[in-house]
């Protein structure tokens, strides 16, 4: 989180209000230079159809060596007949 002021977009109802936007079938994707957070991932499967958190390992020549950020991917579940 950024700012304290941002703190609804990682709960439940803020990430439903988020979902509102989104097409059937739709995605959100959410990168973070902070490990997995438990609490946050637990929010997201509480709203979406599929969540998950993936580690994502990278060069970084600016730090002189490897750094490993977060990416939260989470998909609305598609209209169904």
């Amino acid at each position: 989180m950024l700012h304290p002021r941002h703190a609804t977009l990682y709960q439940p109802a803020g990430l439903r209000a988020l979902a509102d936007h989104l097409h059937p079938g739709g995605v959100f994707a959410l990168w973070s230079n902070d490990p997995p957070d438990e609490q946050f991932t637990s929010a997201l499967t509480e709203v979406f159809a599929q969540a998950a958190a993936h580690v994502v390992d990278f060069d970084n020549p600016l730090q002189g060596g490897t750094s490993t950020n977060t990416v939260y991917v989470a998909g609305k579940a598609p209209d169904t007949p």
